[in-house]
């Protein structure tokens, strides 16, 4: 079943789907599951569970939720490695995507998606796809295992044409890759991009500038991303490109606050009732029903929230801040 977490107080795609998780073959050094000690690459969320989602099934996490939100399929691991040719376990994902028109963001660095078989799939989806691409040498030092920089741009031009809008995920990104970045965009903009979305990156041990502590890894002080954002920033605006950022203290920067880069798009409709708006101006009433509010237990191993509405915690937040309510 699609999954949720204490993301929902910023973000405005928290419900996330993931056919597979763990570190996937691509075996990227800043991999996230690496990070968390999740090594072990196996199947995870099926089509059936994707299908009780469009029909209206929710669980504890998700019963906040009563309309169509855009999930985000690919956190947890690639969706489409190079395996799934043989267990077909994304591709019927897909199809079910397709066959409900259900609305998705699909972030992926493989090359099966120009499969014959994927891509025409992706031609009768609502979808916006994210290519994950930083720069060339970056490839090269983090993700000798996943198809090639060259390859993953070459894709472009062909997805522009099939997907809903097309995202160029450069996150991770590091600033050493400035200078390459920059080169790129008006490439992108020429191969039908819609957006440029960029991120820092986040290590399990402090290298470079790379010192910031949060949680169990390491970032760039927001200090040291602010330039070099802006920079990008005025190049894609310069090129026609959109530009996006989920930095954190940085979302000002931002061309969108749903950085996913659905916004303006006719169906996606995101959760707003978050502390990036004014929250009362989007309560559902799911979200005023006794215990939904159990998505913000990640981090809390009691039952504080079984009782409590997802609104009657989020304005606590609004108005006390998360005062170790979650971690």
């Amino acid at each position: 079943m699609p999954y949720s977490s204490a993301a929902v107080l910023h973000c405005n795609l928290p419900i996330r789907f993931d056919s597979y998780r763990g570190s996937c073959p691509f075996q990227c050094g800043y991999c996230s599951e690496k990070i968390h000690g999740r090594n072990n690459f196996r199947p995870f969320e099926s089509f059936k569970s994707l299908e009780q989602w469009t029909k209206g099934k929710r669980n504890a996490d998700t019963n906040w939720c009563d309309w169509k939100i855009p999930l985000h399929w690919g956190v947890l691991s690639d969706p489409l490695p190079f395996c799934d040719k043989i267990t077909r376990r994304s591709y019927k994902v897909l199809y079910t995507f397709a066959e409900t028109g259900y609305p998705f963001v699909l972030t992926t660095k493989s090359t099966l998606i120009m499969d014959d078989d994927y891509l025409g799939l992706i031609a009768n989806c609502n979808v916006v796809v994210q290519i994950s691409m930083t720069s060339k040498s970056f490839s090269l030092e983090y993700e000798s295992n996943a198809p090639s920089y060259r390859n993953r741009f070459a894709m472009l031009y062909h997805l522009a044409q099939y997907a809903k809008r097309l995202v160029v995920r450069s996150q991770p990104f590091v600033v050493e890759s400035l200078d390459e970045l920059i080169g790129m965009i008006p490439a992108y903009r020429s191969s039908g991009v819609y957006a440029l979305l960029v991120g820092g990156v986040s290590l399990r041990r402090p290298v470079g500038s790379v010192t910031e502590r949060v949680g169990d890894s390491y970032t760039y002080p927001s200090q040291s991303l602010e330039q070099p954002l802006k920079v990008i920033r005025e190049c894609c605006h310069a090129n026609d490109l959109v530009f996006l950022t989920n930095e954190c203290n940085l979302e000002s920067l931002s061309d969108s606050i749903t950085c996913c880069g659905t916004e303006g798009l006719e169906g996606f409709d995101v959760n707003k009732c978050n502390l990036s708006y004014e929250i009362e101006n989007y309560v559902t009433p799911s979200m005023m029903m006794a215990g939904s509010a159990q998505v913000f237990r990640s981090g809390c191993r009691d039952s504080r929230f079984k009782y409590r509405t997802f609104i009657d915690v989020l304005r606590q937040f609004n108005s006390q801040g998360n005062d170790g309510l979650v971690k």
